[in-house]
This record gives C-alpha cells, structure tokens and sequence, in this order.
C-alpha cells in the first residue's frame, strides 16, 4: 500500500499522519518530540525508527513532508532529510521549519500572519506561499514570549521570589520539584529545561480564574504581540490582515488570547490546537503529488 506521511514535529512530542494514496485514509500516531537544532543523529534515529514501528509492515512512502523545529537552517533540514531517507526509503523528503507548517495549516494559500504558541513561540507573515517576514523566536532563554515556557518561567520566579499571592503559592508549593535547590537543577544543569518549564503551564490553566494567574497569562500575550507581531504591521494592516495561532497554549488559553487580539484591534481568524488537522486537509486537496 502507498502512502503519504507528514510530520509535525515539536520539541516535547511529533504528531504523524500517514495518509493512504488511494481513499485517502488517514492514520493518526505519536512520538517523543525533538529539535533538529540540538539532537545527536542517533536520537533522531531512535525517534524516527519508533515512527516506522507505528506503520503498516508493507507500507511504501511515496513521500514525506517533515515540518520541524530547529529545521531553521539549511543543514538541518539536509540532515534530517537524509535520515528520513534512509530510515523510511522514501526519496521525495521535502523538510521545513515548524513555522511554515503552521501557516500552511492556518492560512493555505491566503495571505495573514501565523503564529505559535505552545512550548515555545513563533511567528511569521505569509504571502499564501512563503513566509516573507519572520521576527525571530530566540528560544527560551532570550525571547519565546507567550509560550508554555514563558508561562512556566514567570510563575517559577515569582514563586522563588515571593512575589506570588499567598493562595496560589500554597498550591504551587505541592508542585513537584519546586524548591529553589530542584528549579536550579532542572534550568541550568539538566536537559530539556525548555519542556520542564513549560510543563508549569499546566499550572496556569488549572488557576486561571485566579486574577494573578490571568493577569500573568495576558501579560505574557502582550508581550507575544509587543515583541513579535508589531514588526509586520509595516508590512500589513492590522485591522484586516487575518492572524491565526495554533498550539496547545493557544488553545488552552484561548479566551485570554481572543480578549488580547480584540485590546491591539487585531483581525483574529482562528485557534488550532495543533497543525496537523490544516496540514492534511491541504495534503488531501493536493492529493497526487507536491
């Protein structure tokens, strides 16, 4: 049987969607995540042989398209391409970033601006086909504002700090490993401190009717808006330029995010939680070949 496979590839999980050629049957599965920036070829290996694990013995690849972070330069995108290749003996890989399968997904072939939210951030303005403008992420450390990270990040500090209310700090405190000794270990010394903290996200979600936690939430979506999405507006208007997110802390917080586009006059289209539903419908009506 021949089939199509897209990836939509996260630093915390990828979603799969191996999609049949003929009736178009779509079969959905999940892996551990990972980030073509910063995993060793083996791990890269070992995620994309428990993919093939999820597939049909006898399935033929008649192509593949991998959206991906960290594929923001072109030698990661060769080396995950050529990995692809081989383990999957597929020979049309087309590989690009995560962000350009987000505005596919989102937008299609129209023009808007395509954002993520979910571990991390990003954005870019779309031209139907491209992306044409693109304020860099910068990752958890310098930038990733409004993402699951950033949620986590300030309420942590505030935490350590002292600076949260005194109900929601008696409820962050049964937290696992919040203590200053255990936050400092997971930030600075052990890998994956972008996934830990957003996992405090959760946290947010959970206390949301807590004026504190929204006002941190919303804080963070100005933040998102101030430092990445002002910059297109030179290049589209506002008010009617369509905007779209997806991603789990979009979606999550889907109503703050709704009140904060309406604040800054934006033209808010819609709200995914993940890509994937986007990326195979556009697979679908393209059925046949890229």
């Amino acid at each position: 049987m021949v089939y199509y496979l897209i990836a939509d590839a996260g630093s915390t999980k990828i979603q799969w969607a191996l999609v049949e050629a003929g009736e178009g049957f779509v079969k959905p599965f999940r892996t551990v995540g990972l980030n073509a920036l910063t995993a060793t070829d083996s791990e890269i290996e070992s995620v994309l042989l428990d993919a093939l694990s999820h597939m049909p013995e006898y399935a033929e690849i008649e192509s593949t398209e991998y959206y991906g972070a960290g594929c923001a330069t072109p030698a990661s995108c060769e080396r995950i391409q050529l990995l692809i290749s081989r383990i999957f003996d597929c020979d049309r890989v087309t590989v690009e970033s995560d962000l350009v399968g987000a505005a596919r997904s989102l937008l299609g072939d129209d023009k808007g601006i395509a954002c993520i939210l979910g571990t991390g951030s990003n954005s870019c303005l779309y031209d139907g086909h491209r992306i044409v403008a693109n304020t860099p992420s910068l990752g958890y450390v310098l930038g990733d504002e409004g993402s699951g990270n950033a949620i986590g990040r300030r309420l942590l500090s505030d935490y350590l700090k002292r600076q949260m209310p005194d109900e929601i700090s008696d409820k962050f405190t049964s937290l696992p490993d919040t203590d200053l000794a255990s936050a400092l270990r997971h930030v600075y010394t052990e890998p994956g401190a972008n996934r830990w903290l957003a996992s405090l996200a959760k946290f947010a979600a959970d206390n949301i009717e807590h004026e504190y936690v929204e006002r941190l939430v919303k804080d963070e979506f100005r933040r998102f808006i101030d430092r990445n999405v002002t910059t297109y507006f030179s290049q589209a208007d506002r008010h009617n330029t369509p905007i779209c997110f997806t991603g789990g802390v979009a979606a999550g917080f889907a109503t703050q995010l709704t009140e904060i586009c309406d604040e800054y006059g934006l033209y808010l289209e819609q709200i995914t939680s993940e890509p994937m539903q986007g990326l195979v419908s556009r697979r679908l009506m393209h059925m046949g070949g890229f």
